[in-house]
């Protein structure tokens, strides 16, 4: 078994090393062959230094330092663009692989057994343990609306294989050749919801979005737009969703 794993960094100090630490861990112990490529969006805390330093003994970790913060989806490019293996994991740095099978999450492609697997997502938790509701349909105007307010519907049974609209991107697995075919990250959103967008593609070209609650991956869930509305990062997330809808304007009412 062979997997690449793509993350982006920013400011990601209290996160970035227990990430890595576990990663590495998890992976060497279950004798999985890997490469992980980290992208750091222009950090200006010490997360270089830990990368730095953590490089130094690992090998096989490639960190792309860029000179400001470029958004998820041109910098998250760079790292798939790079990717050898056969299969590839795209996480976030605020996750935690203590609890996670990577030799079970990449068997997920055969359980599922389905020749039309375009993203596996797995179950993200709270450190509490809490599972997060990651698994998510299409946003449009009226469910976007309830999250505004706080007031978010579950859509799906967090603990039941099965297949989604769409799984937010802090956590997915793909086969490299995914994106021979359906092509990278569209570029042109900076933050959000670029995730939605890439599953949408998927199904529109009859590849499949896959909840696989059987491998579990601590997620300390940030969510920026959500804490601080109305900043430049809420308007960029803004400028994303009306982007999703006019690309994809059939059923969301435009």
């Amino acid at each position: 078994m062979e997997v690449s794993i793509v993350t982006l960094t920013w400011n990601s100090e209290d996160y970035v090393e227990q990430m890595l630490g576990s990663l590495i861990n998890k992976l060497r112990g279950e004798g999985i062959e890997y490469e992980i490529f980290v992208i750091d969006n222009g950090s200006t805390d010490k997360t270089l230094e830990i990368l730095k330093r953590i490089q130094k003994s690992e090998k096989r970790l490639f960190y792309i330092p860029l000179c400001k913060n470029l958004g998820t989806t041109f910098s998250r490019n760079i790292g798939l663009k790079l990717c050898t293996k056969e299969y590839v994991l795209i996480v976030d740095s605020d996750t935690d692989f203590s609890e996670t099978s990577f030799v079970e999450l990449i068997n997920s492609f055969n359980e599922i057994n389905s020749e039309r697997i375009g993203v596996v997502h797995p179950q993200l938790v709270h450190p509490t343990g809490e599972v997060q509701n990651s698994a998510l349909k299409f946003p449009n105007f009226k469910n976007k609306l309830k999250r505004f307010l706080g007031k978010e519907d579950v859509y799906y049974d967090l603990n039941k294989i099965q297949k989604i609209d769409y799984g937010i991107s802090a956590a997915w697995l793909l086969r490299k050749k995914i994106f021979d075919e359906i092509g990278y990250l569209d570029e042109k959103i900076f933050y959000a919801p670029e995730d939605a967008e890439y599953c949408k593609r998927l199904w529109e070209n009859n590849y499949e979005v896959w909840y696989y609650p059987k491998v579990k991956i601590i997620h300390y869930y940030q969510r920026l737009t959500k804490k601080k509305k109305f900043t430049k990062l809420w308007f960029l997330h803004l400028k994303g969703l009306i982007y999703f809808w006019i690309k994809y304007w059939k059923g969301f009412g435009i």
